[in-house]
């Protein structure tokens, strides 16, 4: 009895082995173009979780803050915020530092507290830096900074200039813009001694260091400065928006809040050149960078815009229930105070 050939059979499987690497390619192609397709128009792909997928499509394009109430905190209302590696710190209208936690979960539950005292700047304070070690806090009315822990000799404040605002730490120095006598006064971190007061535009506000430069906003002349850390020589002076307060560094760009122009103004850090102006709410205030985006406190239009850091296009425009003011980066999440509601919030 003759047996049927198994030359087609062995056809088959080379033809089946040829051709696999290629259907393979063909089947997972058609498959991630199905499950783009279903995410588009919002069905879940059965191999997939919904909840993960609403996750991944819609939180980074829409973050709902979580609001923590400070009311229960034992300080004034919150003004400043700045993350000093593992706590947020808060200054507010008392002497009372806070500190709020960010690692693990935050809660917004009556009765459990997220954030306490973390350090005492003698006096009502706003802005604030620090720097790897302590925590400087500016005194407006005493035209003093407080640091906490004191130095060595037992000193923690230092005067400064008329009407001190904001501050920033260079890796080495503490520089304080003074509004009322358009100076800015260098101090040694390490014990505090006067280093230089250098003059500036009118009425400075916000400080900020770029790794070699300080940059300081004048809010009375519409203008930044730029200093070399170094001792203090203006390197240049550069037009902004009306009313400029707060500063901010991004690796290679620096950020101006225009508050009297509700924009912000983007300007490369070496050259000076403006490469940009873009419109957020009304009464910007303080800026963060968070590694890809900027943040924008809005005070006026109780909002906080982010903005691609590389194209200045808005991301997103966050509506609060109050004046935002402060904003820091803790690494993950984005923090906010909010006085007129003695909160702070987090993103």
């Amino acid at each position: 009895m003759k047996m049927p050939s198994q030359r087609p059979a062995r056809n088959f499987r080379n033809q089946l082995a040829t051709t696999t690497p290629i259907f393979v390619i063909v089947c997972l192609a058609t498959a991630c173009l199905a499950t783009t397709l279903m995410q588009a128009q919002g069905v879940a792909p059965v191999n997939q979780n919904v909840n993960q997928i609403a996750i991944l499509h819609w939180y980074p394009v829409n973050r709902i803050p979580l609001v923590l109430s400070l009311a229960n905190s034992g300080a004034g209302t919150p003004e400043m915020v700045a993350f000093d590696g593992s706590q947020m710190l808060v200054t507010t209208t008392t002497s009372t530092v806070l500190g709020c936690r960010t690692a693990g979960e935050t809660v917004a539950t009556a009765g459990q507290e997220n954030c306490s005292g973390a350090a005492d700047s003698g006096s009502a304070a706003s802005w604030l830096a620090y720097d790897g070690a302590r925590v400087w806090t500016v005194n407006s009315a005493s035209n003093t900074v407080t640091v906490f822990p004191p130095n060595r000799y037992g000193t923690n404040t230092f005067t400064v200039g008329t009407n001190p605002q904001g501050i920033a730490f260079d890796g080495g120095n503490i520089w304080v813009a003074n509004s009322g006598s358009n100076t800015v006064t260098k101090l040694g971190a390490y014990l505090g001694g006067l280093k230089g007061t250098f003059a500036v535009g009118t009425a400075p506000v916000g400080v900020a260091f770029d790794g070699v430069n300080i940059w300081v906003a004048n809010s009375g002349s519409n203008n930044v400065t730029k200093l070399r850390a170094m001792d203090g020589t203006v390197m240049g002076t550069f037009s902004v928006g009306t009313t400029p307060i707060g500063v901010a560094y991004d690796g290679a760009n620096i950020w101006v809040a225009n508050s009297g122009s509700s924009s912000v103004t983007k300007i490369n850090a070496s050259t000076g050149t403006v490469l940009g102006t873009f419109t957020v709410g009304a009464g910007p205030y303080a800026l963060a960078y968070d590694g890809a985006n900027i943040w924008v406190t809005c005070r006026s239009g109780n909002s906080v815009y982010e903005l691609l850091a590389s194209t200045g296009a808005v991301l997103q425009t966050i509506n609060l229930a109050g004046g935002p003011q402060g904003v820091a980066f803790d690494g993950t999440s984005i923090w906010v105070t909010i006085p007129s509601i003695n909160s702070i919030a987090k993103f």
